[in-house]
């Protein structure tokens, strides 16, 4: 966001489109990482995405074990913990860590 112009400004899109409201997100080490989310056609997706916002460039990290969207992630210490939402059979359990 600019403040003196008072306006978003587009970056860098996603390596994959994701519904809005699917995905989860959550900065660790300066990175601001997408986990998770739904495509617009409803395949549920077990992808991670870490967007650096200074370089304004995309890494891709290992998938989830579990693809899930409405999930929630959490960052404690240097991990990002992806918890529950829902996947192909319905509400999902796991606690996955992620930690770089």
């Amino acid at each position: 966001y600019d403040v003196a112009a008072d306006a978003w400004i587009a970056t860098v899109f996603l390596p994959t489109a994701r519904w809005r409201g699917g995905m989860a997100s959550a900065v660790l080490s300066g990175r601001i990482h997408a986990i998770g989310g739904q495509t617009a056609t409803g395949s549920i997706l077990s992808l991670h995405d870490g967007l650096d916002p200074i370089g304004i460039r995309w890494t891709i990290y290992p998938d989830l074990p579990t693809a899930r969207y409405d999930l929630r992630a959490v960052t404690l210490g240097s991990s990002i913990y992806v918890l529950g939402g829902w996947g192909d059979g319905g509400p999902v359990r796991n606690v996955d860590v992620f930690t770089p």
